[in-house]
């Protein structure tokens, strides 16, 4: 559960144009009050020094540091058109990127892994050996907040939550 500060800067997702070792991913919803007022910042949100949105009051946030090495990125071959399923209800950032994305069509490829989150029958994220396998590069730097949220399901504490571990 990370510590925002004043002057703590926020972005919501559609507003984030890449991720830094250090950023930290919302995992659940947030109410921050900012210079724009009192906003809540979904599922997928990010904590980083060039968001727009700077906090006004101090708060504690459930995310995870973003760590590159805990996410695989593949290179989609096939192209696959779905609904967004997710396969885990406990999983709070998928639905909020399921809400987002509605029906997409992207180049997948076979990931090794359990399922998390699919597009029709093809799996789009999936948990392997204590890291999120992303079944494609598009949508990104979205699919990098996904994989990121849902990291904090997943990992000890001491892997999601300190910086340097």
């Amino acid at each position: 559960m990370p510590y925002l500060d004043r002057g703590t800067k926020l972005c919501r997702p559609m507003e984030v144009k890449e991720l830094k070792r250090g950023d930290v991913v919302l995992a659940t919803p947030s109410t921050i009050i900012t210079t724009q007022g009192s906003i809540t910042f979904p599922p997928l949100s990010k904590v980083g020094s060039e968001c727009p949105h700077t906090a006004l009051t101090i708060s504690w946030i459930d995310g995870v540091f973003w760590r590159e090495e805990y996410v695989v990125v593949t290179n989609g071959r096939e192209t696959t058109e779905g609904e967004i399923n997710v396969l885990d209800p406990r999983l709070i950032p998928a639905y909020a990127f399921k809400n987002m994305m509605g029906k997409i069509r992207l180049r997948t490829s076979s990931i090794p892994g359990v399922p998390l989150v699919k597009v029709g029958e093809t799996a789009l994220l999936s948990f392997y050996e204590n890291k999120i396998v992303v079944a494609t590069h598009e949508l990104m730097p979205l699919m990098k907040l996904l994989s990121a949220a849902i990291l904090y399901y997943f990992l000890d504490l001491d892997q999601s939550m300190v910086e340097g571990a």
